[in-house]
């Protein structure tokens, strides 16, 4: 099992963006069989992460926060399908394919 903190360098209460991204780079790589472990502790993301692989399991520690701090209009701009309320998102902060 991977650690967040250990492997990939994320520091609980500040932006772990460079974590995620490292994250991300190793799970589409193959690297990761089963879980990636995330220690108690609040964890920001501020862009879009996407695994492509299967089998690979998320799990936080009872108090773990994945926080995301900016709105979807602030990562991608402005929503892409028009309605009576607004804007339409399909766009998220984890993708997973």
């Amino acid at each position: 099992m991977k650690n967040f903190v250990d492997d990939y360098g994320a520091v609980a209460g500040r932006d772990s963006t460079d974590a995620w991204l490292r994250l991300e780079t190793d799970v589409n790589a193959g690297n990761v069989k089963g879980a990636i472990f995330f220690p108690k502790g609040v964890y920001e993301l501020r862009k879009r992460i996407e695994l492509r692989r299967s089998n690979v399991v998320l799990r936080g520690e009872e108090g773990t926060i994945l926080h995301f701090p900016l709105s979807l209009y602030e990562v991608y701009g402005q929503g892409h399908r028009p309605t009576p309320y607004g804007y339409m998102w399909y766009e998220t902060f984890l993708r997973f394919k």
